[in-house]
């Protein structure tokens, strides 16, 4: 049986959600392998950054940047 969620693990939870989700956008689209992992403008999440170094192959940029914030426009 599950348990319900309180109010302060939700807060918790959503919090940790946008420190992973928010740091980085897609410059363009990213492929692993043949799939399509995130497309150009999609929130791109820290650890994945981190793990896959999308960001030393120019694929990612830094929420806030004029890259970011253009592709995130262009609604891709």
């Amino acid at each position: 049986m599950t348990q319900p969620v309180g109010d302060a693990a939700a807060r918790q939870f959503r919090m940790e959600q946008e420190a992973e989700y928010g740091q980085f956008v897609a410059t363009s689209d990213i492929y692993v392998g043949t799939a399509l992992a995130y497309r150009e403008g999609d929130p791109v999440p820290a650890s994945n950054v981190e793990r896959h170094g999308y960001d030393k192959n120019g694929l990612v940029a830094k929420t806030g940047i004029k890259a970011a914030t253009s592709a995130k426009s262009e609604g891709k």
